[in-house]
């Protein structure tokens, strides 16, 4: 639990007072509906990604650890507009600094490359212009 609570102190703005957007995720990882089965499924990847929005900010929620450096997130594709608005900023939560991105046809490719995005689940704060 006290490992839930660090995380939670740097990523709940991800979390509290959020409400869901256009689409609640995307990721080929399936889970078991149902009680007791935290077990029965494979282990997330950087592929599975939980969206929230609130007061002009997109957050992706990435699961898994991003290993590469990089994360793709699909549902930003520049050949899908979800999102109409123009993106100005894309920033791991608990970090000052802008990240590099580019938008391209197979999604939003961010570079992270925190010690924590690469080792488990963390969260980005997506801040759009006009």
């Amino acid at each position: 639990l006290s490992g839930m609570g660090r995380w939670l102190e740097r990523y709940g703005e991800s979390i509290y007072g959020t409400r869901p957007w256009t689409i609640y995720g995307e990721g080929p990882t399936k889970t078991v509906p149902g009680e007791f089965h935290d077990t029965d499924r494979a282990h997330f990847s950087c592929a599975d990604v939980r969206y929230t929005r609130r007061a002009g900010a997109l957050y992706a929620i990435v699961l898994g650890p991003a290993r590469s450096g990089t994360v793709t997130l699909r549902a930003l594709s520049s050949d899908i507009p979800l999102e109409r608005r123009s993106l100005a900023k894309v920033e791991l939560l608990g970090h000052d600094a802008p990240l590099s991105w580019s938008s391209r046809p197979e999604g939003l490719v961010v570079d992270v490359t925190d010690d924590d995005a690469a080792c488990g689940p963390f969260a980005l704060r997506l801040t759009f212009g006009s």
